[in-house]
């Protein structure tokens, strides 16, 4: 594993054996961010977990406007409207800079996202946050942990984004499976440096 990736996945680790208990009691959101790019674009979608098994999956459903501010209240609005008494949220982040160049996108088949997609999408995640009743534990898993947990599973990533949402949520549940059982030198070794 490469050193980012074992950081973010040491990072995600302690998250969720901090928030474990809302994990395995109550209902947790998985959700793959999205701004809703183009009336035939990604949307935001999310994963519902109950107890800490898998029950569905969907897209938000928050129609296209130019304005990102206006599609921003729209996934706020949809989000308190249909996602309701949430014990806490997992959300997929975002990269802090660009990711690939569109040559290394249109080769391997992935997203290229640049600043300016960057930027709107940190948006969507925070109009999402923010959407959540105040005080609901929030888990930001990377990518690089997630697409890690996915391969090492064997489980098909298909890029839609309901499939994404679901397993973002299952790969936390994978890491609280592992934090649960087991030694847990990722939680030594933060003793250790303070």
């Amino acid at each position: 594993m490469k050193n980012k990736t074992s950081k973010a996945m040491i990072k995600t680790k302690r998250l969720v054996f901090k928030y474990r208990k809302q994990l395995l009691a109550g209902k947790v959101i998985a959700i793959d961010p999205s701004c809703i790019s183009g009336k035939d674009g990604s949307k935001p979608a999310y994963a519902v977990f109950q107890d800490g098994v898998y029950v569905e999956q969907g897209i938000l459903d928050v129609k296209y406007t130019p304005l990102l501010a206006i599609r921003l209240q729209g996934i706020a609005e949809c989000i308190r409207t249909h996602l309701t008494n949430v014990s806490a949220v997992i959300v997929e982040d975002t990269p802090y800079i660009p990711i690939r160049t569109k040559a290394q996108a249109v080769k391997s088949g992935k997203t290229y996202m640049n600043a300016k997609n960057i930027a709107s999408l940190k948006q969507a995640i925070g109009a999402i946050k923010a959407a959540f009743q105040y005080g609901t534990p929030v888990i930001d898993v990377n990518p690089l942990v997630w697409y890690a947990i996915a391969r090492q599973n064997g489980w098909t990533i298909t890029k839609e984004d309901s499939d994404d949402a679901r397993l973002i949520g299952l790969s936390v549940f994978k890491l609280l499976t592992e934090t649960m059982t087991g030694e847990k030198p990722w939680l030594r070794q933060r003793k250790k440096q303070q």
